[in-house]
């Protein structure tokens, strides 16, 4: 009773969430029965995924045509796997891989779930080969539903048409810098201020990190996020670095942020896609005003200018490249393949497993013509999951739900003798299927007994539940094999593989700085690293606070921040670089130290000894930031050393560079 009364007040949320899900199902699954029989409505359920995923979101018609593309392609291969053994497992291998791969990573994991759903689900109830003409107009006439829905959504929810997100967060990210900015030039620095500033630069950086792709060409929307994520990272550094904040004249020096205010304040206002150049000229006339003492706040304060006036000149290219219908930057995408393309990549690792689970479960199915075998594959695709603990949980969770599901059928199915009686019951429980949590024993009770009160008005007898209950054990089976031993990743396996990436985007980034003094570098390389340390030091921070307790905790949250500071200042630094803070002269001085400080972070090594800054550059600022860099770069291998010899994250053999 205790677990029902706990459930009952998350009930009424998660109903107003799924009636628009449910109603959009109903009205998709009448359509398809009415215009093209029952044989079809599984195309009612693949569609409703997507308008459970997107209605809460913007949806350009761009976006729209390319979803219509992406599932017809999807259904016509769907089709093709459906006609003979070896198709099936060919496809079923190599789709369901490529999917994962160039929809999903591991922050968003579950990117190809929608788009492998369309694909595994339209094999269950295939047509015959001369229909295969009507599935595809089938696909059609509910993209066509899809999409006049989910422009019209917004209307119905809020009486007014969605603005872009672009245009929205931007201006709104920009009065929030307006407002910190204002708050540091006031001195605050505790603690909650710091917690708030984090909290900035995760939004903005996870925005950017959702609208890119394997396949993009500098999105300028994107790079406008990152910049405004950027910002956010350097006023979280600057409230917590200690060190400039006992000194009297950089106190002082404060209060000139609020000129940064200002200028950022009428940015979120006048901000527009055709001229900038009032702004940008304001902020170049700030920068040329000398007066601020050297030092961290001098560096800041600069730096956010310079981000301002990148912006104001970034933002109208969004305009053009929104006229732009394709665009792919090929060197980009190849760089990116090759860094997915990994044993240590979690989405080539998911990928492999999800395609043999896969391979196995739809080859069965194109090799035994048993009744409703098609449950064994739909299933295992449910139970196998990104998260190998989120995998595991299901294995015991959907059984149980599932058993209970059966029971519940086999109780209520006697008082349900009419057709119309049969179909109220199986879309009840399809209500309250959406209203519940995905993973938990709840839903399966209820996507059971949906599914085997359906099935049961061609089949009536008592098979269908042991069918039901045999399938998901042999799911059950198949995943827990393949969790186990086809290349497993747990936890503490995946936050292994992240502490090593973040000490390889080290060295990528004094890479980046170093080709910078050579030529040009465009700002979206910076920013695709600055984004992916972000979201993985999220993820190991998430993991040290839940998993790591007491000193064994301790140790890694230092690391972890070090990691970040020493991040923090190698940004700086290349900022600079990229600025002219560097003389000419100064260029083989400057490259040879970049490529030292490079080689020493990755992979890292205990013995290695610290590099020392033999000399001061001619920019106060720059000499400024390499020191701190190199401070918190020794406290860094002292840290190391600590825990380098009793963990498998920083043996030589994992750090080895490819």
């Amino acid at each position: 009773m205790e677990k029902i009364k706990k459930y009952l007040p998350k009930f009424r949320p998660n109903w107003r969430g799924a009636l628009p899900v449910v109603l959009f199902f109903g009205a998709a699954f009448l359509i398809v029965a009415v215009f093209f029989g029952l044989q079809f409505v599984m195309t009612a359920s693949v569609i409703t995924v997507l308008f459970q995923i997107r209605h809460a979101r913007y949806n350009s018609w761009g976006y729209l045509f390319r979803q219509l593309v992406i599932c017809e392609a999807l259904a016509l291969f769907a089709m093709i796997a459906t006609l003979d053994t070896p198709l099936s497992l060919l496809l079923n291998f190599t789709i369901p891989f490529a999917l994962v791969f160039l929809q999903s990573s591991q922050f968003v994991p579950k990117g190809y779930f929608a788009s492998a759903m369309i694909f595994v689900f339209l094999q269950f109830m295939p047509p015959e080969p001369k229909d295969f003409g009507i599935q595809l107009e089938v696909v059609l006439v509910c993209w066509v539903f899809l999409a006049i829905v989910l422009k019209l959504y917004p209307y119905l929810q809020r009486g007014k048409k969605q603005a872009k997100p672009t245009v929205q967060t931007l201006h709104t990210g920009l009065k929030q810098l307006s407002q910190i900015l204002t708050r540091i030039a006031d001195g605050e620095t505790d603690d909650d201020f710091s917690k708030e500033l984090y909290k900035l630069e995760d939004t903005y950086h996870r925005m950017a990190y959702q609208m890119q792709t394997v396949f993009q060409k500098g999105d300028h929307g994107k790079k406008c996020f990152d910049m405004l994520a950027v910002m956010f990272q350097r006023s979280f550094y600057l409230v917590r670095d200690k060190a400039w904040q006992q000194d009297e004249v950089q106190q002082n020096a404060l209060p000139r942020l609020t000129e940064v205010a200002e200028l950022a304040e009428e940015a979120s206002q006048t901000l527009n896609e055709t001229d900038n150049a009032e702004l940008i000229a304001k902020a170049r006339t700030l920068l040329e005003q000398r007066e601020m003492p050297e030092g961290r706040v001098r560096i800041f304060y600069r730096s956010c200018l310079h981000m301002l006036i990148l912006i104001c000149h970034t933002y109208p290219a969004t305009k053009k490249q929104n006229l732009q219908w394709f665009g792919v930057d090929w060197q980009e995408t190849w760089l990116k393949f090759r860094r997915r393309i990994s044993r240590h990549s979690i989405e080539t690792r998911f990928a492999l497993r999800l395609s043999v689970v896969l391979t196995i479960s739809c080859g069965a199915m194109a090799i035994s013509h048993a009744n409703h075998v098609y449950w064994f594959p739909l299933n295992a695709f449910l139970l196998l999951q990104p998260s190998f603990e989120d995998s595991e949980h299901r294995l015991v969770t959907r059984p149980i739900g599932t058993a209970l599901g059966c029971l519940v059928v086999a109780l209520v199915e006697p008082f349900l003798p009419t057709v119309p009686m049969q179909f109220a019951f199986a879309f009840l429980m399809m209500f309250f299927m959406y209203c519940s949590t995905p993973g938990t024993w709840v839903q399966p009770i209820f996507s059971t007994s949906f599914a085997l009160i359906l099935a049961s008005m061609s089949m009536q007898d008592n098979t269908l539940i042991w069918l039901r209950i045999a399938y998901v054990i042999t799911a059950v089976l198949l995943v827990s094999v393949i969790n186990l031993f086809f290349f497993p990743t747990t936890k503490e396996k995946q936050f292994a593989l992240n502490l090593r990436r973040l000490f390889q985007l080290h060295a990528s980034y004094w890479e980046i700085a170093r080709r910078s003094l050579s030529q040009n570098v465009d700002l979206h390389e910076y920013n695709e690293l600055l984004t992916e340390f972000h979201m993985i030091y999220a993820q190991c921070r998430e993991y040290i606070q839940k998993e790591l307790p007491g000193e064994t905790g301790t140790v890694y949250h230092e690391l972890l921040v070090t990691l970040w500071k020493t991040f923090s200042e190698l940004e700086q630094t290349a900022y600079l670089m990229q600025t002219g803070s560097a003389e000419r002269e100064e260029y083989p001085a400057l490259m040879d130290l970049t490529m030292q400080l490079q080689r020493e972070i990755f992979p890292p090594q205990p013995t290695t000894p610290s590099i020392a800054l033999h000399r001061d550059f001619r920019d106060k600022d720059l000499t400024y930031v390499l020191t701190q860099y190199m401070r918190n770069s020794g406290h860094l291998r002292s840290l190391y050393s600590q825990i380098a010899s009793n963990t498998l994250i920083f043996k030589k053999k994992e750090l080895a560079r490819k």
